[in-house]
């Protein structure tokens, strides 16, 4: 058969190089793992040069001899389950063992149903049609429709980051396509720059064969399909129960690559430590409420993150700006009963509506009665005002700085002193006695929150309950020389959502009451009490820790605890348990029965340098999640009492 078309654009031609492409085959030959040019599937359709190659298939260009057409062809090839030595032959040889035989079966299968759910998006214009499947070289193919452009991440490579007014034009069409992908029932899980088409017609949506069918599984991820930077944290699991909030996740990631030109840092690096810099948006000249949405449709938990695609249009098209970071809506502030007076500088504290019993309705402060009310003799009048919540600032986030420069830092907005010049910490419900040299601490910059030091020792005070902001992080870190901390009884952490390294480096502490935390929304616990190296107690058993995510660090460095009960934690949600207990070296035996780690993707370090260790029972451990386990018992030298069923685990027990 004489063909006379260009294998890298399929345009009618001479001779080689192409003069529309520059294509040349005879400078530019095919590995020998992929389809040699020319070659005939299905008896019509001729395929040319590789347009792309992920892990579990091959997209070439194509053309129909029947329809006089170019075509996409995408060739089910997952990488290290099959191979092919062209030169011999164009069928796929697959591994002898299980694992290969499984993928050639049900992943085969699982590959051709993306064609079937391709077609319930069909009359979706920005979705790339597909046109025909079938089986053949002892693999699988599909037909779509060959879409002419260039990838955005092509683009972005060529020319660099784009201003938002720009990008908007490409995304919110995407957005809104994918919201329909949605309602059709499908989830994408693999929205990237790569897979987002820029064309003369506008964005064309591309690749759905991480597609997953919401009708099926109980909405649970058969395939894990994770992409660097950009895929959601529960894409990193089996069971991390993906949807459409996992593509809002990776739109979002991908506007922001697109508006940075930085790729996000993975979402398993984030819970640990995030680095993401959502400066460089603002420095970019991007809009506030365009950061603020992609904040919120970035947030690792899914809880807390945008749910629909429609929501995050909304949010992108017209969303009202941004509260100060930290900050609460003025609904969550009205609850508290009272006027909530809002703190403002650069601390750790989060609006927090006291749960103080509801007055009856009509017994309004005087300040706003129009007029005298009878009161009906039933109803209990109080003979109290309501007690005031007021709210700390929310804390900078220093997860970017050295640690160990901290102590020399100032602290709190204020510049006269360093961290290291505190040496104790006392919270007080009444501003009575503060002094003219005290510094604001308070959210909305009213003084409803004052601080100040006198020989060493911070007093935090305010007329009622002092609440830090939602984000804690840091809040006391390189307090390297404070040897108590007192809250007062008027420290209220109801809505805290972030205790990451509270208490990091807080060295010279002997004991500290944590009696009065609620900890029921906190998400995040990394490292909150690392390298307090001389606590010789610490009573964390009235830790709610049922939405927690991340918990490694938490108790590393504490080499003086001599005890540890956490007996009552709720471990479900955790993904990351790295390091938690290392160098706890005074720890003799660890009740860990009741930790479920059916969702733990790092375990590495976990006890390692907890060189006291004799006893620990791990046998409820499930590591099938588990990705790291280096150096989980490195230096464990006196841990011979060990039980363990799970052979992952032996294994790195005999390494200590």
């Amino acid at each position: 058969m004489q063909f006379n078309r260009c294998f890298g654009c399929m345009k009618e031609i001479k001779g080689y190089p192409c003069p529309h492409c520059g294509f040349d085959p005879r400078a530019n030959s095919a590995s020998n793992y992929v389809l040699p040019y020319g070659t005939v599937l299905c008896g019509h359709y001729v395929v040319g040069k590789v347009l792309g190659q992920g892990g579990f298939g091959i997209t070439y260009i194509g053309f129909d001899l029947s329809l006089q057409r170019r075509v996409a062809i995408k060739e089910f090839y997952p990488k290290g389950q099959a191979m092919r030595m062209a030169t011999l032959s164009a069928q796929l040889q697959w591994g002898d063992d299980a694992a290969s035989q499984d993928v050639r079966t049900t992943g085969m299968d699982s590959f051709l149903r993306e064609a079937q759910k391709m077609a319930k998006v069909e009359d979706i214009p920005e979705v790339v049609g597909v046109r025909e499947c079938f089986r053949e070289n002892d693999t699988a193919y599909i037909i779509m429709d060959y879409i002419e452009g260039k990838t955005l991440l092509s683009v972005l490579k060529e020319k660099g980051p784009m201003p938002w007014e720009q990008a908007k034009d490409i995304f919110l069409p995407a957005i809104s396509a994918m919201e329909r992908v949605h309602q059709a029932g499908l989830v994408h899980r693999d929205l990237s720059p790569d897979n987002l088409m820029l064309t003369d017609k506008g964005v064309r949506i591309l690749d759905l064969g991480a597609a997953k069918d919401l009708s099926s599984s109980n909405g649970a991820s058969s395939t894990q399909v994770a992409k660097g930077g950009f895929s959601p944290l529960e894409q990193y699991t089996q069971r991390g129960g993906s949807g459409p909030w996992s593509d809002v996740y990776a739109m979002a990631a991908t506007i922001y690559y697109t508006l940075t030109g930085v790729l996000p840092p993975n979402a398993t690096e984030r819970v640990e430590k995030d680095s993401l810099n959502w400066k460089l948006l603002s420095q970019r000249g991007v809009p506030a409420n365009v950061i603020s949405a992609l904040q919120k449709a970035m947030t690792v938990t899914v809880k807390g993150r945008t749910q629909s695609m429609a929501e995050l249009l909304s949010q992108l098209q017209k969303g009202s700006a941004p509260r100060k970071r930290g900050s609460k809506p003025a609904a969550m502030i009205a609850a508290a009963a009272a006027v909530v007076v809002v703190l403002g500088i650069a601390l750790g504290f989060a609006v927090n509506a006291k749960k103080e019993p509801a007055a009856p309705a009509m017994a309004l402060p005087p300040e706003t009665q129009a007029v005298e009310t009878t009161v009906p003799q039933e109803t209990t009048v109080p003979t109290e005002p309501p007690i005031k919540v007021n709210v700390m600032a929310a804390a900078e986030d220093q997860r970017d700085v050295d640690f160990y420069e901290r102590a020399d830092q100032p602290f709190w907005g204020q510049v006269a002193y360093k961290r290291s010049d505190v040496k104790t910490v006392t919270f007080q419900g009444s501003l009575t006695d503060a002094p003219r040299a005290a510094w604001d601490v308070s959210e909305a910059g009213d003084r409803s929150i004052l601080a100040w030091m006198e020989d060493g020792n911070l007093t935090v005070a305010a007329d009622g309950i002092i609440a830090p902001n939602p984000n804690a992080s840091f809040l006391f870190s390189s307090f390297v020389n404070t040897t108590a901390i007192d809250f007062g009884g008027c420290f209220d952490t109801s809505n805290v959502t972030n205790m990451w390294a509270m208490f990091f480096e807080c060295g010279s502490l002997r004991s500290l009451d944590l009696s009065g935390f609620d900890t029921s929304l906190v998400t995040d616990m990394c490292a909150m009490f690392c390298s307090c190296s001389n606590l010789t107690g610490l009573d964390v058993s009235g830790f709610d820790t049922s939405n927690v995510i991340n918990i490694g660090g938490m108790f590393s460095g504490c080499g003086s605890l001599t005890g540890l009960d956490v007996s009552g934690f709720d471990t479900s949600n955790v993904t990351s348990m790295s390091w938690m207990f290392c160098d706890c070296s005074s720890l003799t035996g660890l009740d860990l029965s009741c930790f479920d780690t059916s969702n733990v993707i790092n375990m590495g370090g976990m006890f390692s340098g907890c060189s006291n260790l004799t006893a620990l029972d791990v046998s409820g451990f499930d590591t099938s999640m588990v990705a790291d386990m280096e150096r989980m018992f490195y230096e464990c030298t006196k841990l011979n009492d060990f039980k363990c069923t799970d052979q992952r685990i032996r294994t790195k027990y005999n390494q200590r």
